[in-house]
């Protein structure tokens, strides 16, 4: 029984170095436009950024630890004038109704990486098609809009998500402005949802500790051997 038990703690011992040396390989990204099965597959807890916190026309540079950069004229600012996902305030710019427009975009840097990114983007009713927005995370890939995840009162509202467990550090909105004919259309982003990304060592520490592991085992399993 001795022998046994002790087999089977090397065997343990054995599988955690695969562990180790397998956090190496990268998986890849999952997309999702809907809010349902996004927040059902989050590996850790989430960081909302609502905007209701602060002050109608507030304006956004850095908030919390997220850097928000716009370069179409006016600046991002914090905006209640129409419906949200979750009332009152929203992202918005600095215009008469604080609205983005199609073709504009901009983009969020990370202070630290993160494995997963959902957002809201909201525009008129009925007045958005599929593609007309996307989320695109550099490096990685991306999505873009499907039908409506959630109708408001004077609105819809289209969720955009990214899951990736290798993590990334900057992001981009897109309003893709690919019309078949000329037009314009207007939209706002709420409900900004972040996952950090967990603390790991690195590649080469990963490859440094199978060996101290896989030594660790053959110890264990001559002190198992020597007591038999």
């Amino acid at each position: 029984m001795q022998r046994i038990i002790g087999r089977g703690r090397v065997r343990a011992l054995a599988v955690i170095a695969l562990l180790l040396l397998s956090a190496v390989a990268e998986a890849s990204p999952t997309t999702y436009t809907s809010a349902g099965p996004f927040f059902g597959a989050l590996s850790g807890p989430p960081q909302i950024l609502n905007f209701d916190s602060l002050s109608p026309h507030t304006a956004i540079g850095t908030q919390g630890a997220i850097t928000f950069t716009y370069t179409f004229g006016p600046q991002l600012e914090v905006r209640n004038d129409f419906g949200t996902t979750s009332p009152s305030n929203y992202l918005g710019v600095t215009t008469v109704d604080g609205t983005l427009l199609n073709g504009e975009f901009f983009t969020m840097d990370f202070a630290s990486p993160i494995t997963a990114l959902g957002l809201y983007i909201i525009g008129a009713p009925d007045a958005n098609v599929q593609n007309d927005f996307s989320l695109a995370v550099p490096g990685i890939g991306g999505l873009s809009n499907g039908g409506p995840d959630l109708f408001l009162a004077d609105g819809d509202a289209y969720f955009l998500g990214i899951i990736d467990p290798v993590g990334f550090s900057q992001a981009i909105v897109v309003g893709a402005g690919g019309c078949s004919q000329p037009c314009q259309y207007v939209w706002n982003v709420d409900d900004i949802t972040t996952v950090a990304a967990p603390t790991v060592p690195e590649p080469s520490t990963l490859l440094l500790l199978a060996p101290g592991v896989a030594g660790f085992a053959r110890m264990a399993w001559r002190r198992r051997r020597r007591s038999v």
